[in-house]
């Protein structure tokens, strides 16, 4: 589970690897400076910077999506549920029937015999609004100076269908 900060104005995501493979890890991308970090906590702890040549993607939804039931359920909340996918694979969107947020998104693909869910994605406690700027820092103690250079940078973390560098 990740606690993801998003600032597309701003051009800087960071994630904070709460649960999984990745806990206690932190992931910053400063797209605005084009510098991105990993920084891990814990007995081995470091701090890493690359060099970012590409730009933050839009923040925006595949425009195959379609709205197949607007009278769905999510996690016991009316939604409205959005669909785009072929026989190999589908992605379903959750959105709140009252403020139009999204609550889930499912990505699906063939085993064989039917699709199957891969990967689910909520949305928990969403705020709506420029995030404050601490929250976009380095973890501290570190600072930009103190990373060490890795060339090559850090996995996409896969959100919305589209890539969002965190």
């Amino acid at each position: 589970m990740y606690h993801l900060v998003y600032d597309f104005p701003g051009k800087r995501v960071v994630a904070r690897s709460v649960e999984g493979f990745d806990a206690g890890s932190t992931f910053v991308r400063h797209f605005d400076t084009k510098w991105e970090y990993e920084v891990t906590s814990g007995e081995f702890a470091t701090c890493r910077r690359a060099y970012i040549t590409e730009d933050l993607p839009e923040p925006e939804l595949p425009a195959t999506l379609r709205m197949v039931d607007g009278a769905s359920v999510w996690a016991g909340r009316p939604a409205k549920l959005w669909q785009t996918g072929d026989d190999t694979s589908r992605v379903s969107v959750w959105q709140d029937a009252q403020t139009g947020l999204p609550v889930a998104v499912m990505d699906e693909g063939h085993d064989g015999s039917s699709l199957v869910p891969l990967m689910t994605h909520r949305f928990d406690d969403v705020v709506l609004g420029a995030p404050a700027a601490a929250s976009l820092a380095l973890p501290p103690p570190y600072a930009h100076a103190e990373c060490e250079k890795y060339p090559g940078g850090w996995p996409w973390i896969h959100f919305f269908h589209s890539y969002l560098a965190a």
